[in-house]
């Protein structure tokens, strides 16, 4: 599939937004590294959709076990309530980090620093970056379709509802000639948009995001080896 980084801020994708600003409690704020705002475009307007890496191991392991559409081991959901996004199943139904979250909140801040001072990100992480040719670090990828190709559809299409389509060949990235495109819906059959990736770089590992725009709600799916 063809991949289009964002690695600074534009009309599409906002970085490091405040927690006090995105997040519903204090429950989100210990889960949750708000990494940026993507503004999606739809017929009935802009959608500001929060884009949230959960905290999880280097496995991408988050849930205790597969819950069901808002909670499962490697993906979970989180919803638009009055102008702030609240996490939608239980903090007891998620594995408990918390013993590695100030390592990972002191991490994370430092690369909202670094960013604040430069603009983007890049390698390797400075707090002033010199030269121009420095290799940035992508915020958030946009992709063309959602592969059901990845390891991570395996466990998230037991419940999801799903269609597989052909890929266009516009779509595709040599050398690859074919492949299917997966689409999930929630239980009452209202779509989730893909959105992109995120990760992979920087802190987290790659996850992708979907929004459903009926229910406003975020779904996000962490790959695996």
């Amino acid at each position: 599939m063809k991949s289009e980084p964002i690695y600074e801020n534009n009309e599409l994708y906002t970085a490091f937004p405040e927690p006090d600003e995105v997040f519903y409690s204090e429950v989100e704020k210990e889960r949750f590294l708000p990494l940026g705002t993507f503004h999606l475009q739809t017929d009935e307007g802009q959608h500001d959709v929060l884009i949230a890496a959960p905290i999880g191991d280097d496995e991408g392991m988050i849930g205790k076990n597969n819950y069901g559409e808002f909670c499962g081991e490697t993906w979970l959901t989180y919803s638009k309530v009055n102008g702030k996004w609240k996490l939608d199943c239980s903090p007891d139904q998620l594995l408990d980090f918390s013993i590695c979250f100030d390592e990972v909140d002191c991490i994370f801040k430092k690369l909202k620093r670094i960013f604040q001072l430069n603009g983007f990100l890049s390698h390797p992480l400075k707090e002033e970056v010199k030269s121009p040719e420095s290799e940035k670090i992508s915020l958030f990828s946009l992709m063309s379709y959602m592969s059901h190709g990845y390891n991570c559809s395996y466990d998230v299409v037991k419940y999801f509802k799903y269609v597989l389509e052909g890929v266009d060949e516009q779509k595709l990235e040599p050398p690859f000639k074919e492949d299917k495109e997966i689409k999930y819906m929630d239980s009452n059959y209202n779509e989730y948009v893909f959105l992109g990736c995120a990760g992979a770089n920087a802190l987290i590992h790659e996850m992708f995001f979907f929004y459903n725009v009926v229910t406003k709600r975020v779904l996000v799916v962490n790959e695996f080896d």
